[in-house]
């Protein structure tokens, strides 16, 4: 049988993940754009992590927030309040601390903790209704 490659497989497998290793392949990426912002700058690494980081924090929100939804429309309405997330974490940064790349890598590595948390968190609840 011919396992094919679909959104929703795809979104189980990042969101059903119990080994942390999507939460710690997003907490990479913001190292990586940390990295990129102090040493290298290079367009090419900073928009792939940054696209990476998105869509792994979109793919987490959007199955906490927006479940019964279709895979597409969750995946963009995460997108959508992950983008809505940041902007606040950002804000209260900027208010707290002056916002550079120290900063924005703060609001970045919150952002992340946030969504996984609430993932996480999601699970473990869909996990006892199911017993």
């Amino acid at each position: 049988m011919k396992r094919t490659l679909r959104l929703e497989n795809i979104e189980e497998f990042i969101v059903r993940d119990k080994n942390f290793l999507f939460t710690i392949v997003s907490f990479a990426t913001v190292l990586i754009v940390f990295l990129n912002q102090v040493v290298v700058h290079s367009i090419i690494v900073g928009i792939t992590s940054s696209l990476l980081f998105i869509l792994l924090n979109a793919i987490f929100l959007g199955y906490v927030f927006f479940e019964n939804e279709i895979p597409l429309l969750r995946l963009v309405l995460g997108a959508l309040f992950f983008l809505l997330t940041i902007g606040v974490v950002g804000w209260i940064t900027m208010i707290v601390y002056n916002i550079d790349i120290a900063g924005s890598t703060t609001a970045l590595c919150i952002t992340a903790a946030l969504c996984s948390a609430m993932n996480r968190k999601k699970a473990k609840r869909l996990k006892r209704e199911l017993k």
